[in-house]
């Protein structure tokens, strides 16, 4: 079953429910940060961006062909009749047939639920056959000791009850970016709360966490949860497990069959729903945006989030002209009155690209307020700048020893101090 036939309602009648949506704290925050994360988010774990996605699902196909995985390659080829016969729609409106999202978005409004499904199943393909065949770039590190972590064979050093002290190891670099969204590897991790609103569907956040021995929550009712999904780590930061608010669905979360159940199944990787043989749920970025009644309170823990902030940082995010939904959740989430929010940042290249979105979702004059802050380009130029950690209250852990974190890179913009 596809993400549009269990869907309970359309953008129209959700942005009403969001707009009065009764919050449980709406207090103050002096150090909650809100991560908005878009698909350049997951570029350094060698993930595809807008840009590259369908050329990567291109490349994917003698992949999944010599791995013998019939059903995606029929997939992918399905996506690529749909953009041929697509092509007449594209010459008379605004529609770039090298855009996953415009394609995405052009199948859901076809009202299709097989293609739409082949689709679906198409992009997490893609993103498996780029997790399985990248290589981030590794750097060597030393970082505190945590039981539950999985970041090499053997902990060093020991303390006066002879428990090692240290990780000394080589790790992915977006490896370190989990650990400052998360807090584990910064050094007020008892005290900060932190949130990741996400709109990617891969789980590659997720795999970085349980190495670190995170834990971490969907926030889905357990009602609407089936499966053996279990997040493992006994870390947690203030209030919790860290919440992974996922508003477009993952490829590890698929629609049970039954046609009259909201239920999903939450597996612990995309391989396991493909086992199961189903169609993860994956949402189009959309005006026609279809939510399943088991995401609602997702949302809504969402705009609570937001409403919370200290910071809000977007990262990778394109603000897509496609989903008018971002507009909406920021609006709900109060972002233009919430008392505790001290500044909005953003991490994105395109700067130019992307200040002219964002006059399309803010008024003139709230982008020239004081809490709109300079933009830096990409995820190490936030998260590998000790000036740029400190600059939203996330400074490394004293023990972290990392040849990639530099307190003074070349080169990198650094945001102002919050005053």
């Amino acid at each position: 079953m596809s993400a549009a036939t269990s869907s309970s309602g359309t953008w129209r009648s959700r942005r009403s429910e969001l707009s009065f949506v009764a919050m449980a704290d709406e207090r103050p925050n002096p150090d909650h940060n809100v991560y908005i994360l878009g698909a350049g988010a997951s570029r350094d774990a060698g993930l595809p961006v807008i840009a590259n996605f369908m050329n990567r699902l291109r490349d994917s196909r003698p992949w999944l062909e010599s791995a013998q995985r019939a059903d995606e390659v029929n997939a992918v080829d399905e996506v690529m009749r749909f953009r041929k016969s697509s092509a007449t729609a594209a010459e008379r409106i605004s529609v770039d047939l090298e855009n996953i999202e415009d394609v995405f978005s052009l199948a859901a409004a076809t009202n299709n639920a097989d293609l739409l499904g082949q689709l679906q199943l198409a992009m997490a393909a893609t993103l498996d056959f780029a997790r399985q065949t990248c290589s981030p770039r590794r750097v060597p590190v030393k970082l505190p000791f945590v039981p539950d972590a999985s970041l090499g064979p053997h902990p060093v050093g020991k303390d006066e009850q002879q428990r090692p002290t240290s990780w000394r190891c080589s790790v992915p670099v977006p490896l370190l970016y989990a650990g400052i969204m998360s807090g584990a590897l910064c050094s007020s991790f008892a005290t900060m709360e932190s949130t990741v609103i996400t709109f990617n569907y891969d789980t590659s956040l997720e795999e970085y966490l349980s190495l670190l021995g995170v834990r971490y929550t969907y926030e889905i009712p357990t009602e609407f949860m089936s499966g053996n999904f279990l997040p493992r780590g006994a870390r947690e930061p203030k209030g919790g497990p860290l919440r992974i608010l996922k508003l477009h669905g993952s490829v590890n979360w698929a629609p049970l069959p039954s046609p009259n159940s909201s239920r999903l199944s939450i597996r612990d990787s995309y391989a396991e729903i493909r086992k199961l043989g189903a169609t993860p749920l994956l949402i189009p970025p959309t005006w026609r945006k279809p939510i399943p009644e088991s995401l609602l309170a997702v949302w809504d823990h969402a705009v609570n989030a937001l409403r919370r902030a200290t910071r809000i940082i977007i990262v990778g995010y394109s603000v897509p002209t496609t989903d008018s939904f971002f507009r909406f959740l920021l609006g709900a989430g109060g972002i233009n009155d919430t008392s505790s929010l001290r500044r909005v940042i953003f991490v994105n290249p395109a700067a130019k690209k992307l200040e002219r979105r964002l006059r399309r979702v803010f008024r003139s004059d709230v982008l020239t307020r004081p809490i709109f802050t300079n933009t830096v380009a990409t995820c190490e130029q936030l998260f590998c700048s000790r000036s740029n950690l400190e600059a939203i209250k996330r400074p490394w852990h004293p023990t972290v020893e990392c040849s990639a974190v530099d307190q003074s890179i070349p080169g990198f913009p650094f945001l102002r101090r919050e005053t």
